[in-house]
């Protein structure tokens, strides 16, 4: 079982002078979950090299038991640290393509020609395409054959309008990523603000917030062990 995770390479948050980066929970959580079970896993990022983290995920009250092992794992460090250019990755063979959360993919995972030829080669194989988070943006600009968005009509999640509001980021932010997958003709389905949920729609695991780590990664194990 070989997993190939997708990492912003994004450094800042818009202009407001502050950096961001991935979600650290977004990563760990389900990293751990997927070696565990035995899986080959592998990193990419837009530039490869370097995935930045959010400090905003690094607080306290945001630790998980993934995130504190991840400090504790040089290995997985080191894969953060050394990722692969996503270019340099499309052809490669995965099960599933996993992009993380945080901030930083609303910059560089939307409408980027790159995120959507590995989206479209992974589904092409009936391997599943996940998103967490912010990671839903990479959905976005992914067009099929028909020349049709690759969600319309499917059910998906992901941050929304009402937890950006909460994160006080509605406004840093390039679109609200609730209104632009609804605008793609997707079902938007969503849970109380920062409950974990995750949406299966054929071959697309999508999962609403930083919180349905643990989850997500149950039902891409559930999943990839048919």
């Amino acid at each position: 079982m070989k997993i190939t995770f997708v990492c912003s390479s994004h450094t800042s948050l818009g202009n407001t002078g502050q950096p961001t980066g991935i979600g650290l929970q977004t990563f760990a959580d389900p990293y751990f979950s997927f070696v565990e079970a035995g899986a080959d896993v592998k990193v990419a990022s837009l530039n490869g090299g370097a995935c930045p983290i959010d400090p905003d995920s690094l607080s306290p009250e945001l630790a998980t038991s993934g995130t504190r092992r991840f400090f504790e794992d040089p290995h997985a460090q080191q894969l953060l640290v050394t990722s692969h250019p996503l270019c340099k990755v499309l052809n490669d063979h995965h099960d599933c393509l996993f992009f993380t959360g945080g901030h930083a993919g609303m910059w560089d995972f939307a409408d980027t020609p790159e995120v959507a030829s590995a989206i479209l080669q992974t589904l092409s194989r009936n391997r599943p395409v996940a998103t967490i988070c912010h990671g839903a943006a990479a959905l976005c600009g992914v067009m099929g054959a028909s020349g049709q968005s690759i969600i319309k009509n499917h059910r998906v999640t992901a941050l929304t309008n009402a937890e950006e509001f909460v994160l006080k980021r509605d406004a840093v932010v390039p679109f609200l990523l609730e209104g632009r997958l609804k605008s793609l003709g997707a079902h938007f389905k969503s849970k109380p603000a920062f409950s974990s949920h995750v949406v299966q729609d054929r071959l697309l695991i999508t999962g609403q917030n930083m919180r349905s780590a643990n989850s997500i990664a149950r039902v891409l194990l559930t999943m990839l062990a048919v």
